[in-house]
């Protein structure tokens, strides 16, 4: 048994001596930038990359429209060269989108470089319900919990009398 787990520790530790051994290159691909940097719901926005990256065959931005509860399907939109900087125009089609995810992906030869992911966070414009107004238009500082909270409070108390 002492044998078994001996071969496996030095099998292991030839694994990573081989792999550090290995040339690393790591590409860093620019996130993708957004103007306007805060969009609303169902607006136009430009995103752009700037890379050093050569040779490059195309350039895409991949982004979700999302709210709290969800992320909708993805899209895949081809960036073009103005100037030196990748750009695309998006529109948002999405009433309720508070956030966009989105990164850039760099096709070179035949590999494919992605960058980390870009949050956008909308702005809130007057039109949607923010400032707390629960959509009635009222403001309420979370009073509509305390019926929860007593819901909970009292099942806990009836619990807890018929375990003793």
């Amino acid at each position: 048994m002492k044998k078994i787990i001996l071969a496996m520790f030095l099998i292991s530790l030839g694994a990573i001596s081989v792999n550090a051994a290995l040339p690393q290159t790591r590409i860093i691909v620019p996130l993708p930038t957004c103007t306007p940097a805060s969009p609303t719901p169902r607006s136009t926005a430009t995103f752009s990359v700037t890379t050093t990256i050569s040779p490059i065959d195309g350039v895409y931005l991949v982004y979700h429209e999302c709210n709290p509860s969800i992320c909708r399907l993805e899209h895949n939109v081809t960036m073009t060269l103005k100037g030196s900087t990748y750009q695309c125009t998006v529109t948002f089609t999405e009433a309720d989108t508070t956030y966009v995810e989105a990164h850039a992906v760099i096709k070179s030869g035949t590999t494919w470089i992605k960058s980390l992911n870009n949050t956008i966070y909308f702005s809130t414009n007057n039109n949607n319900n923010s400032n707390n107004t629960n959509g009635t238009g009222k403001k309420s500082p979370g009073f509509e919990v305390v019926p929860v909270i007593a819901a909970i409070a009292v099942a806990l108390i009836l619990i807890r009398r018929k375990r003793s």
